[in-house]
């Protein structure tokens, strides 16, 4: 039997940034996420937190096959990623905690 997938909007955040940060790259995320997808519709939003930059890389390089996924990476840090959004990638996040 096929899983429904859930409507959640995943943002995966590198959490050796500060608190602060950490919120507004999650918002950059979601932004580029939207403007990539204009026709998601979404149910909610969750925040989970990755150990270091390139553990999301990682989780980046990983979340595909019918999943939408983007990419945030800050201007003013040197291009370095600080945020992926994901939907339809529930079985790839789920072992991340929430931020």
């Amino acid at each position: 039997m096929h899983k429904p997938i859930s409507h959640k909007l995943y943002i995966l955040i590198d959490k050796t940034l500060k608190p602060s940060q950490q919120a507004v790259q999650a918002c950059h995320a979601a932004i580029e996420f939207a403007k990539a997808y204009p026709d998601w519709k979404h149910e909610s939003l969750v925040l989970l937190g990755v150990s270091c930059e390139r553990e999301l890389l990682d989780y980046y390089k990983r979340i595909l096959g019918g999943c939408m996924r983007t990419a945030f990476t800050e201007p003013h840090w040197d291009n370095r990623m600080t945020a992926v959004a994901c939907y339809g990638c529930d079985e790839y996040v789920k072992d991340l905690n929430l931020i």
